[in-house]
């Protein structure tokens, strides 16, 4: 139902930037709630697996770490990331050691890809015009999406990687790449203050990043055997299926504007 989904992507990218600018804390919240259900529904795609869930440090880190970024920055944030990397040995350890190291790397995975990177996010909401460079990261990143798709829609008919993702196109990947760095180019002035080009690399390099986290998650999904993590949002799936892209965006945009500005 393209017209719902889109109703709904409108609506939730409006909330985001509503409370960027008017309630960072909010935003902070909002992200905190994203990465709990994002290790709820990784963790029961996994479980039918019959990978064990090691729920008490997952859960802490995804509950803390965001907000721990927001307030004390970078070092809290590694610090809590890897108490809670051990924590997850220990825990599993009390429990035999049959699945050990499956256990130990999917939980460890699940840590460093849902939390932590959610972290980046607000590590930019917290940095110097972090405002404005929220907004860009995600415009370039909804930018991507919809230049993909429309380019992908009328245009397709190579595809990109048939084995993972049969609908996605080298088509629809240069779409992506065109209208993020041509929204790019205008926003580094724009919100920035930053020379244009800087914005087209923004723009190519998110391009880029958010197919390869979309590739990522399609494969992930086929390998657990599900469709869509959950049904948490009409239309688009789970909370997990709309953060494919944005979260290896999130590390590539925090780093990127380190460099770039």
């Amino acid at each position: 139902n393209v017209p719902a989904a889109t109703a709904i992507g409108l609506a939730l990218l409006g909330l985001v930037l509503l409370l960027t600018w008017r309630a960072p804390w909010g935003l902070v919240a909002l992200l905190t709630v994203v990465s709990v259900m994002g290790i709820r529904e990784l963790g029961r795609a996994m479980a039918a697996q019959e990978v064990q869930l090691i729920a008490v440090p997952l859960y802490l880190a995804a509950a803390a770490m965001p907000a721990l970024a927001f307030h004390y920055g970078l070092p809290a944030m590694v610090i809590a990331y890897t108490l809670c990397m051990v924590s997850v040995f220990g825990w599993r350890m009390v429990r035999g050691n049959h699945g050990f190291v499956r256990d130990v790397a999917a939980n460890t995975f699940m840590l460093a890809y849902i939390p932590l990177l959610i972290s980046f996010v607000t590590l930019i909401l917290a940095s110097d015009h972090g405002a404005e460079r929220i907004s860009v990261f995600l415009l370039l990143n909804v930018a991507s999406d919809t230049g993909g798709w429309v380019a992908g829609v009328l245009a397709g008919k190579h595809p990109l990687a048939s084995r993972i993702s049969p609908k996605k196109t080298w088509e629809g990947l240069a779409g992506s790449l065109v209208i993020s760095a041509g929204l790019g180019a205008w926003l580094a002035p724009t919100l920035l203050d930053a020379a244009w080009w800087k914005g087209v690399v923004l723009g190519l390099v998110l391009a880029f990043v958010a197919t390869y986290g979309d590739l990522s998650e399609s494969l992930m999904k086929r390998d657990l055997g599900v469709k869509d993590m959950s049904d948490a949002i009409p239309g688009h799936g789970g909370v997990m299926d709309r953060l494919d892209s944005i979260l290896p965006n999130a590390f590539a945009s925090w780093l990127l504007f380190a460099v770039l500005l």
